[in-house]
């Protein structure tokens, strides 16, 4: 029996990887066509279909704020968010509207955190947006890195963690 075929990476959802095989890519020259994976090698594209519309992609907006100040690496605040994002992901997926707030920590290394899901799509389930919300709390950490007050916006989701004082000077205004 031969050894089954080589797999790529195709991509990476919400921290999951996603393969497909590599005779799906291999086309077939006489017929003109891509050939189907062999038998038990369909989970991988399955996988891939289903999970597309629930990815985030490239964020449709972001703000990294510079009057918050920034954390260092492996310092309280940095742990306070962490804990937050986790708390803050169950808390937006079980709310029956698909939203919440949350705060952790004590001054100076308090976060005020929110996470939103979109609730109009077909993909607005529980599993889906706390997928959404703790993929895009690991990347508004990178696309602000450091940054104690960030917002990234992705079609289904969008997050935003501050200052307790940042967040009332905006509900002033």
């Amino acid at each position: 029996m031969a050894p089954p075929p080589p797999h790529l990476l195709f991509s990476t959802y919400y921290g999951v990887s996603l393969f497909v095989s590599a005779s799906l890519l291999a086309s077939n020259e006489r017929h003109g066509h891509v050939s189907l994976p062999p038998r038990g090698h369909h989970r991988g594209l399955a996988a891939t279909l289903l999970i597309s519309p629930l990815v985030p992609g490239q964020p449709l907006g972001k703000f990294c704020g510079d009057s918050a100040g920034n954390y260092t690496r492996n310092d309280t605040y940095q742990s306070n968010l962490a804990r937050l994002s986790t708390t803050l992901t169950k808390n937006a997926s079980s709310s029956a509207t698909l939203f919440a707030t949350a705060t952790l920590g004590a001054v100076p290394d308090i976060v005020y955190a929110l996470a939103l899901c979109r609730g109009d799509t077909t993909n607005a389930s529980a599993s889906a947006c706390a997928a959404c919300v703790a993929a895009t709390f690991q990347d508004a950490q990178q696309l602000c890195p450091y940054n104690k007050d960030a917002t990234v916006f992705y079609d289904p989701c969008a997050i935003r963690f501050s200052t307790p004082e940042l967040h009332r000077l905006n509900n002033q205004r």
